[in-house]
Parts: structure tokens; C-alpha cells; sequence
């Protein structure tokens, strides 16, 4: 009797929760993302034509993937191939007048999502002669007597950041006697006392760890000592996320000959995103594709191809590779998959109209 791969497939993969096969741990062991190295500086300058390198070390169960922002838009080595996403950081070699900028490393795993901020200035090799770097308050007894005046306006007057990241915004200034400062937000008072935390006001830096559309609106620093006065005012913006979760085409199902290369491509449509791509194969206990929680029995496949990890080549096939495979994607918004089968036949085997039409991809 005939077997419909395609009632199987769609059958299996509703509510499907992929995971690692032979670590069936459960929740406690897993854990959301944390930072792995806390001793790294988040306000760099840089030399042009230097090598530079922003560290995004993190940890958590299962293993989290980041996407590299800059000045809000996502970064990727298909455009700019002076841009190489490590495990542990971002390097751009070499650097670049116009790589000055906001740069975020947002890490995700599903069980939670993490922020890491960094602050470029690069700097030509007349401008380093000039340049004293950013005080921030007074620890060297620098600042003169006389009335406040701002040292660093780090982010500018407009400063615009996604729903859901941190942001920080500072008004560095000089004076004495010291200033005090207080913050506003469209003109009413931020008393970090009384708004349940949500604002973390540390003397000079006024910070919001998850921004919501409500967020948006002017935001007021005003410096003062006993000779004089002065303020700034931000505006800050929450842009709506416009990025969707991944869509991808493919794999198919593929026939080969034993001892011959099978290649299995998973195309993801609108990949200015960074997205994280894994192969998964599939296989049966006791006849069964799952256990006895309802989850699939999966082994990761650890791909070859490093620089195209869409492409999945299984190297000098045995009737031991045959089976069902799936390409799993995913980006902070959700994920894709797709699956195929790989038959196997022997050498001398003829690859009948029957198997075509069993296997064939609707």
C-alpha cells in the first residue's frame, strides 16, 4: 500500500517543539541568555583603516543566536564584507569614518533576549591629535569653578530606538561646586522613587531597560550648582518592529545512488535579517518519530559548509543517510522550517517511475 509522505510531514510538524536528541533535559537546565564576560568596554574609539572588534560573549540553554544592529538597521556580511559575525564578537577590518555609530548585539534562545549597547567613534589620524576623550564627571579634578557646563551629549538631540531594547541617555556635565541634575519627561518630573522602577537614573545617565511605544516623547536634563543652571532636551522615538519572522523555500526531496553526494538548499526570502540556520535529521525508536511527550526524535546535523549553512552536502551517501531531514530558521521573531527525504539506492538500482512519484514534492 502506498504511503502519503506529504499527510505525514504536515501531520508530525503541528505544535511541533524541535530539540537536541539525547539531552532530553528538562527546563531546569535551560536557561535564557546571560553575559559571559562582563570586563569589556562599551564606549570604543577606533583608528580608520584599524581593525575593530565588539565583544558579544554570551551564554544560556539552549545556545542563543544574535543579530548585529548599527544605528538601528540590522548589519550583514552580504553587503559589506568588512563585517565578519563570530561567536564571541563583531570585527569590522578595517574600519571606517562612517562606521561611527550605535551598535547593538541582540541575543535570543527562546526563553529570553538580551541587549548589549556599544558607542563607536573612529577618528582620522588628524582627529586623534585633537582628542581628549569623553569625561564623564570629574574624577581627575578637570572642571573649573563656575557654572555647569556639558561635557559629552553622547546621543544627540534625536535618538531613536526599537520597541522592546534598552536605551540610555546621558547628559555628562562639568561645574563646581558638582551639579545635581534632575530629569523630565515632556515636562514632568522623573522621580525614580514612585514609577516602579521603570526609570534607572544613575547622576548623569537616565536609562530604560524595555522601551514601550508609550516611552516616546521629550526627555529633559536640567544641570544646576549654585552659579548657574542649564538643560537639554532629547527627543526619543520607539520605532514599531517592521522585520518579520523568516520565510524559506525548500529543501526537496532528493534520490540518490549509494557512495554518491547528496545536497539538500534551504532558500530564506528576505534575508537582510540575520537568521540562524540548523539541518536536522530525524529518526525512529522503536518505530516511532516521536517519544512518548509527543517531541520528535532529532539529531543536529553539524553542517560542512560553514560560509553557506543553507546548503546541507552529505558526503558519499549509505543506505544509513536515508531518511527525512529538516532546515530550521530562525530570527528573534519566530521561525520557518521545512522538510525533505533523502532515498537511497543501490548502485545498481534503477530509479523507478514508482519511487519518483512516492517521493515527489507536491
Amino acid at each position: 500500500m502506498g504511503v502519503n509522505w506529504s499527510v505525514i510531514i504536515v501531520c508530525f510538524f503541528l505544535g511541533i517543539s524541535f530539540y537536541v536528541a539525547g539531552s532530553r533535559q528538562k527546563d531546569k537546565y535551560k536557561s535564557a541568555p546571560q553575559v559571559a564576560d562582563i570586563d569589556f568596554r562599551q564606549n570604543l574609539v577606533s583608528l580608520e583603516g584599524d581593525r575593530l572588534k565588539l565583544p558579544c560573549k554570551v551564554i544560556g540553554s539552549p545556545r542563543p543566536f544574535k543579530i548585529w544592529y548599527k544605528d538601528q538597521r540590522p548589519l550583514s556580511s552580504k553587503y559589506d564584507n568588512r563585517y565578519k559575525f563570530g561567536r564571541k564578537a563583531l570585527t569590522i577590518d578595517p574600519v571606517e569614518k562612517n562606521d561611527s555609530g550605535i551598535y547593538n548585539c541582540h541575543v535570543e534562545n527562546g526563553l529570553g533576549e538580551l541587549w548589549i549597547n556599544f558607542t563607536v567613534k573612529v577618528l582620522t589620524e588628524e582627529e586623534v591629535e585633537d582628542y581628549d576623550g569623553v569625561e564623564y564627571d570629574d574624577p581627575d579634578g578637570k572642571c573649573q569653578e563656575g557654572p555647569p557646563i556639558f561635557k559629552d551629549k553622547t546621543n544627540g538631540e534625536w535618538i531613536a530606538r526599537p520597541e522592546m531594547s534598552p536605551v540610555e541617555i546621558k547628559c555628562v556635565a562639568c561645574g563646581k561646586p558638582k551639579p545635581t541634575i534632575k530629569w523630565f519627561k515632556d515636562k514632568q518630573f522623573i522621580d525614580p522613587g514612585v514609577t516602579g522602577g521603570r526609570y534607572n537614573v544613575r547622576e548623569y545617565q537616565l536609562k530604560i531597560d524595555r522601551l514601550l511605544k508609550s516611552d516616546e516623547g521629550n526627555y529633559t536634563c536640567v544641570v544646576e550648582n549654585d552659579l548657574g543652571k542649564l538643560n537639554f532636551t532629547y527627543k526619543l522615538e520607539v520605532l514599531m518592529s517592521r522585520i518579520t519572522k523568516p520565510v524559506i523555500v525548500g529543501p526537496t526531496n532528493q534520490t540518490v545512488q549509494a557512495g554518491s553526494d547528496a545536497r539538500f538548499e534551504c532558500k530564506v526570502l528576505r534575508n537582510d535579517l540575520q537568521h540562524h540556520t540548523q539541518w536536522l535529521q530525524h529518526y525512529t525508536v522503536n518505530g516511532s518519530y516521536r517519544d512518548d511527550e509527543g517531541q520528535p526524535y532529532v539529531n543536529i546535523i553539524q553542517n560542512i559548509s560553514v560560509s553557506q549553512p543553507e546548503i546541507l552536502i552529505i558526503k558519499n551517501v549509505t543506505k544509513d543517510n536515508a531518511g527525512w531531514y529538516t532546515c530550521l530558521v530562525s530570527n528573534p521573531l519566530g521561525r520557518d522550517y521545512q522538510s525533505a527525504w533523502l532515498v537511497v539506492i543501490g548502485q545498481n538500482d534503477r530509479v523507478t517511475s514508482t519511487t519518483k512519484q512516492l517521493y515527489q514534492r507536491n
